[in-house]
Parts: C-alpha cells; structure tokens; sequence
C-alpha cells in the first residue's frame, strides 16, 4: 500500500491521517484509538484512494466501477445496521443507569455534607450481567462490572458528588483508611434493590462501621468531602 500511495496523493494522505495521528496517544493505555476522528477519517480517504487506483488498474473499468460500488454499499448497509444495534445497546446501558440517577437525585437532599459517611451495598442486583448475557445488538461488547457500587455501575463518591453539588465544584472522595476518623461523627448510607437510605450508627468511629458491615458479607466504605492539600475547610451549605 505504501508504494501505491507514492502514485496516489489520495491514498498518501489518507495514510498520513491514519499514521501519524495516532503518535500522541502510542504510550497512553486507556486511549482506545479506535474512536479518534482522524484516524477513522484517514481510513476512509485510503480506502476511496485504493477503490479508485484498482478500478483505473482494472482491464474492464465499468465492471470493475460496479463491484467496488457494490461492495462500498454492501459495507455501507452493513455498517449502519452495526451502528444501529451499538446505540441500542447504549440505549439499554444508559437506561440502567438512568435508573441508579434517578434513585440519587431522590436521594441527593440527605446526603450528608458535615461529615464522613459510612456508605453500604445492600442489593446484589448486577444489570449490566444480565446484558451481557443477553448478548449485544451491535459489536460484541464487555462491561465493566464496579463490585462495590450500587447496582455495579457508578461508583459512590462521583455518583453523590454529581446529584449533591453538580453546579458547585464540591467533590467528595473516598476517605478511608484514614487515622483522623476516629472519634468524629458519621453518617451510614445504604443502597437496597430501589432506593438509598440512612441507617443509624453502630459503631464509635466509621472505620469500626465498615467494618462491621464487610464481616457481615456487605460492601462498605468511607467517602467525605475532599480538602485540597488535606486542609481543613467548612462544609458547604445548603
């Protein structure tokens, strides 16, 4: 392909788009080059670049022009159906985890902002298992299952970060372990199959509290309101 491009200033940049975009991102692992623009771009000009040089190369030219365009539509046809079944499939994800949201912004006034809390998964309900063994409707798909978070799916400090102070900056983050817990007040907040809700403490320090939670076979940790430089700054209000 490489000496086809020196004849083809079509194919030579198509090949430029698809190569050398990709250098930044060589030595970052969680880049998935695959959904750059450019790169995709840079396929799709070499591939009208290498259709044109095979149907000018061809001895029968207007043969040659039907079968390439039959297989540009054939891929085209098969394409689409793809991108059909993956927003599909994006349309069943996000429908569970706009039922997670939903829960949180139900939930989003109590959530405490004066203290650390103790956070617990009741519910062993895990959707996203369930459409993965359903099968995906687009390319085949592999979720990423977060044990230790409501439903599987969004982790406790961002998801109550988001419903709590979305339009404020504030962030909360996880807390433990963290020697300076000890003896401060603490809220429990647990997630059961349809709701979040408060529990009352059991313990005298929130680290004793999740721990009592995971010996009983319950994930359990601590989130707080995260301070810059571990100073000390006031909860917000209201």
């Amino acid at each position: 392909m490489i000496a086809v491009a020196r004849h083809s200033t079509c194919i030579g940049l198509g090949l430029s788009f698809f190569f050398l975009s990709t250098i930044p991102v060589l030595f970052i692992p969680f880049v998935s080059t695959r959904y750059t623009t450019v790169p995709l771009v840079g396929f799709v000009i070499v591939m009208t670049g290498v259709t044109r040089e095979a149907v000018a190369a061809a001895r029968r030219k207007r043969l040659a022009a039907i079968v390439a365009g039959a297989c540009v539509a054939a891929y085209f046809s098969l394409g689409v159906r793809v991108l059909g079944g993956d927003i599909k499939d994006m349309d069943r994800t996000g429908f569970q985890y706009g039922v997670l949201l939903a829960e949180a912004e139900t939930f989003a006034d109590q959530i405490p902002i004066d203290r650390p809390i103790v956070w617990v998964r009741l519910e062993r309900r895990n959707p996203l298992f369930h459409l993965r063994a359903q099968g995906s409707f687009g390319v085949p798909k592999i979720y990423f299952q977060r044990d230790l978070t409501p439903y599987g799916l969004a982790d406790w400090a961002p998801l109550f970060s988001f419903v709590r102070f979305s339009k404020r900056g504030v962030i909360l983050t996880d807390l433990a372990p963290r020697s300076d817990l000890a003896g401060r007040p603490y809220a429990v907040v647990a997630h059961t199959a349809g709701r979040f809700l408060r529990l009352d403490p059991r313990a005298s320090a929130p680290v004793e509290e999740a721990d009592i939670w995971r010996r009983q076979g319950h994930p359990a940790g601590i989130i707080g309101l995260w301070h810059a430089h571990g100073e000390s700054t006031d909860a917000p209000t209201n």
